[in-house]
C-alpha cells in the first residue's frame, strides 16, 4: 500500500486513517518519525445474517483505525538530513496472503535474494560484460599495484561515461555500452564499473543505497523499493571503499552529497551485509597560506598555495575541464570577489597517494587597493579569502535537528609584511569558538612589521540535536564577521 504522511506545513485539528481489510490479506504496520500521539484500535465487524438457510458463517472484518488530534504546523526547516525523516509516516507491508491467510516472509535475506534472482541480478549482468572483464585483466597486469589498478580503472570509467542523469538502483540502459560514450543510468555505469573491477580480481561489490530525498533506509521494513541508486564497495582491510563513477569528476571516496547516508546494502552471491557509507573525502577540506606584502598604496601582493581535498577540489577539477586556463580557475576559485586580481604562473598537480587525490595549486598574485590607505594609516580585512557572505542558519530558533551536507575542514594562514613606516607592538592571542564536533580557532601573532593570521573550522560531525542550534549558528556568526571585520594601522606608530 502506499505509505501514509502526516502533513506538517500546517495545524491539523484532526487525522483519521481507516483501513478495511479484505479476508484474504493483512499488513504489517510500521511507524517512522512518529513524534506525536497516535491512537489505535481495531474494529471487528459482523458481516454475517442468521436468517439465511444454510449459510457459512463469515469472518468479521477487520477495520483498523489511527487517530491523532490537534497537531501543530511544523514548517519545512532547512539543513534537514530529509524530510521524509521528519513528517510522520505510516508504512503497510503484506504479512498474510491468500484464502485461508498464510505469512509471508518479510525479511532482508528474501530482498537479497529478490535481487540475486531476478532480471536485475547484478552478478549474471556482470557475468555477461567479458569485454569489460578483459578490459579489468589487461589494467591488473599493466599496474603496479591493486590501487593503482583500481585508481586506472575509475578514472577511465569516470572520464569516458556519458551521465543520462537518471539515478537508478537497477539499470534501464545496457552495461555494455557505457564505454561506447552511449547516455547511460547511474546503475549502467557502476555495473560497468563492477565487471572491470572484478575483471582485475579486485574484491568489490554492489552497494544499494536510498538518498536524501528519500530518506533513510528503514531496516524494520525490508523492501527493495527503498533502494534508489547503486553505488560500488570495493574491500579495503575490513572495510569499504565507496564510490559512484556515474558522478562526473568523481574520485573513490568522494560521492555527491545527496548519496551521503548512513548506512548501505552490500550484496555478495552468498548473503549480504549493510556497510557504513562514510566515504572519508567526502568533505569540504581546504588549506590555503598566503605569504603577501603591503605597499604603501594599499596594494596586496605575493604567493598563494592551496591544498584541497573532496568537493572543493571536485569544482576546481570541473572549472580546469570547462575553462582550461589555471590562472582563470585560480581566480574563480579563490578570487572571485577580487575582480581586479591579478594572477601569474598558475601551477596544478594531483595528488594519487593514499586514495586521497588532492588537488595542490600555486600561484603568484596581487590585488591592487586591497587596504583603503589614508595619510594616518590603512585600512583592510585580515581575512583574505575562505569568509562566509552570510550565515545559512538565519533562523534564531529552530525545532528540529540540524544535518550538514558534508563535514569542514579549513585552514587559512595569511603571513601579512607591512610596508615601511607601520610597526605594530608585539602580542599574541588566540580565541575558540566551539561546541562538540565543531570548532572555530583564531590565533593572531604580531611582531612589528609581521602578521601571522591563521583560522581553522574543523567540522567533524553532520548531525546537531536542536539543542545546540543556537551555538552551532553562533560559530557561523563569527565566521562571517571575520569576514568582514577590518583593522585599522596607524602610520609611523611606535
Amino acid at each position: 500500500l502506499p505509505d501514509f504522511h502526516r502533513m506538517r506545513q500546517l495545524p491539523v485539528r484532526q487525522i483519521h486513517l481507516a483501513l478495511e481489510n479484505e479476508d484474504f490479506i493483512r499488513y504489517d504496520v510500521i511507524e517512522q518519525g512518529i513524534d506525536f500521539d497516535l491512537h489505535y484500535h481495531e474494529e471487528l465487524v459482523d458481516t454475517s445474517r442468521s436468517a439465511r438457510p444454510f449459510f457459512v458463517r463469515q469472518e468479521p472484518v477487520s477495520v483498523e483505525h489511527w487517530y491523532a488530534h490537534d497537531l501543530p504546523a511544523q514548517p519545512h526547516q532547512d539543513h534537514m538530513f530529509s524530510p521524509n525523516d521528519h513528517r510522520g509516516t505510516l508504512m503497510f507491508q503484506i504479512s498474510e496472503f491468500g484464502r485461508p491467510r498464510q505469512p509471508l516472509v518479510n525479511s532482508w535475506e528474501y530482498v537479497a535474494a529478490q535481487i540475486r534472482r531476478g532480471t536485475n541480478s547484478p552478478f549474471q549482468q556482470i557475468e555477461e560484460l567479458d569485454a569489460l572483464k578483459e578490459l579489468g585483466e589487461e589494467v591488473a597486469r599493466e599496474a603496479a599495484s591493486e590501487a593503482e589498478a583500481e585508481r586506472l580503472i575509475f578514472d577511465y570509467v569516470n572520464r569516458t561515461m556519458v551521465f543520462n542523469g537518471a539515478w537508478r538502483p537497477f539499470p534501464e540502459t545496457p552495461p555494455d555500452r557505457v564505454l561506447e560514450g552511449e547516455p547511460s543510468d547511474q546503475a549502467a555505469i557502476n555495473l560497468a564499473l563492477l565487471a572491470i573491477l572484478r575483471g582485475a580480481g579486485l574484491e568489490a561489490w554492489p552497494l544499494y543505497v536510498s538518498d536524501r530525498h528519500a530518506g533513510r533506509i528503514n531496516r524494520d521494513f525490508p523492501s527493495l523499493y527503498q533502494f534508489t541508486r547503486l553505488l560500488i564497495g570495493v574491500a579495503d582491510g575490513t572495510d569499504y571503499r565507496v564510490m559512484d563513477a556515474a558522478w562526473e569528476q568523481s574520485r573513490p571516496g568522494l560521492l555527491p552529497v545527496e548519496a551521503l547516508v548512513d548506512s548501505g546494502f552490500l550484496l555478495t552471491e552468498t548473503g549480504f551485509e549493510w556497510v557504513s557509507v562514510d566515504p572519508g573525502f567526502s568533505l569540504f577540506d581546504l588549506d590555503v597560506t598566503l605569504d603577501a606584502e603591503l605597499s604603501p598604496e594599499g596594494d596586496l601582493s605575493g604567493t598563494v598555495r592551496v591544498e584541497t581535498v573532496g568537493y572543493p577540489a571536485r569544482e576546481i577539477r570541473q572549472l580546469l575541464s570547462a575553462r582550461g586556463e589555471a590562472d582563470d580557475v585560480m581566480r574563480q576559485a579563490l578570487f572571485e570577489t577580487y575582480p581586479e586580481v591579478l594572477l601569474a604562473g598558475t601551477r596544478m598537480t594531483e595528488s594519487e597517494q593514499n586514495h586521497d587525490y588532492s588537488l595542490q595549486m600555486s600561484s603568484t598574485f596581487r590585488i591592487p587597493n586591497y587596504a583603503v590607505s589614508f595619510r594616518e594609516g590603512m585600512q583592510f580585512h585580515p581575512m583574505v579569502v575562505g569568509f562566509l557572505d552570510h550565515n545559512p542558519f538565519e533562523e534564531l530558533e529552530r525545532q528540529g535537528p540540524v544535518s550538514l551536507d558534508a563535514p569542514e575542514r579549513h585552514r587559512i594562514r595569511f603571513r601579512l609584511r607591512l610596508p615601511p613606516g607601520y610597526r605594530l607592538a608585539g602580542a599574541r592571542s588566540e580565541q575558540v569558538t566551539g561546541i562538540p564536533g565543531a570548532e572555530l580557532r583564531e590565533q593572531y601573532e604580531i611582531s612589528g612589521r609581521d602578521l601571522l593570521i591563521q583560522f581553522a573550522m574543523d567540522i567533524d560531525r553532520t548531525e546537531f540535536p536542536a539543542d545546540l542550534y543556537g551555538e552551532l549558528r553562533s560559530i557561523y556568526e563569527r565566521w562571517v564577521f571575520l569576514g568582514r571585520d577590518q583593522w585599522y594601522i596607524e602610520h609611523n606608530l611606535d
